[in-house]
């Protein structure tokens, strides 16, 4: 976290602000996505942002933050405040999934852990699939379907500590995906936000896997890596046959990254 002394009713008051997207709340990253990427981000956004992010050291004292803020803005603490919001502006690269759950009308969905930790590959590589297709072209279809793969129905019987959803079938996909569809379009742009930040870190994390160029977007500058083509390559490459298809989709994915990208970095 960085912090800020601001003046407040004669006192000096230290607050807290993020100093990365890993250090969001899922609250503030909600409020990121709907100010920083829906609005034109001059200086009264930024500001206006300031009033989610901010928070006091001191969880004992009550002051409000929107008091807070407008003293400091008094007080010409603008610029000390606008250099917090620097890292919403960076490349999205994210550990920790911030949207944990989806309700509809009739089903609460649950989402992926962080580091998509637990996630199988096979899982993995569907909704990259779909992740890519999407970026290319803004098929609204393709979201909605990603987001059918991320976000699934609670298994009563999955172990504590472990992934509790149901178990990913890409037969049940389509069924999932029209209940999902009907979400909002901010709630839809920051599950994609959250994806391509995580992406961002496994990409980081196991570079001879996501090889390729980078394709900017609408939404930032994201490294597609492995194209479609390459994924069910990779996955024939280490099933080796037939009877492996299972064995390997059913593997969890950060086994699967790291051995590949080990055997690729030997190979280099």
């Amino acid at each position: 976290m960085n912090s800020i002394e601001v003046e407040f009713k004669n006192q000096r008051i230290k607050l807290e602000h993020p100093e990365n997207f890993n250090e969001l709340t899922p609250t503030q990253f909600m409020q990121v996505v709907r100010i920083a990427y829906n609005t034109e981000y001059d200086e009264a956004k930024q500001l206006e942002l300031c009033f989610h992010l901010l928070k006091e050291s001191d969880v004992k004292k009550k002051f409000r933050i929107y008091d807070i803020i407008e003293a400091a803005v008094l007080h010409a603490y603008a610029d000390s405040l606008l250099a917090l919001q620097k890292f919403v502006n960076d490349k999205i690269v994210l550990d920790k999934w911030l949207i944990p759950f989806i309700q509809t009308k009739k089903t609460l969905f649950l989402g992926p852990l962080d580091r998509f930790s637990y996630m199988t590959f096979g899982e993995f590589i569907y909704a990259d699939m779909l992740f890519m297709r999407y970026m290319q072209g803004n098929n609204e279809a393709l979201l909605n379907s990603l987001l059918a793969v991320l976000y699934r129905e609670n298994d009563k019987k999955a172990l504590k500590k472990t992934d509790k959803r149901v178990k990913f079938e890409s037969s049940e996909n389509d069924y999932r995906a029209k209940q999902l569809a009907e979400i909002s379009a901010l709630q839809k742009q920051a599950v994609l936000i959250n994806y391509s930040g995580i992406r961002s870190s496994l990409e980081a994390k196991y570079p001879f896997v996501f090889g390729g160029k980078e394709q900017t977007s609408n939404l930032q500058v994201v490294n597609l890596g492995t194209s479609q083509s390459g994924w069910m390559t990779i996955r024939r490459n280490l099933a080796e046959s037939v009877l492996n298809y299972d064995k390997i989709d059913s593997a969890l994915l950060s086994d699967v990254l790291a051995d590949f990208n080990e055997k690729l970095s030997k190979n280099d």
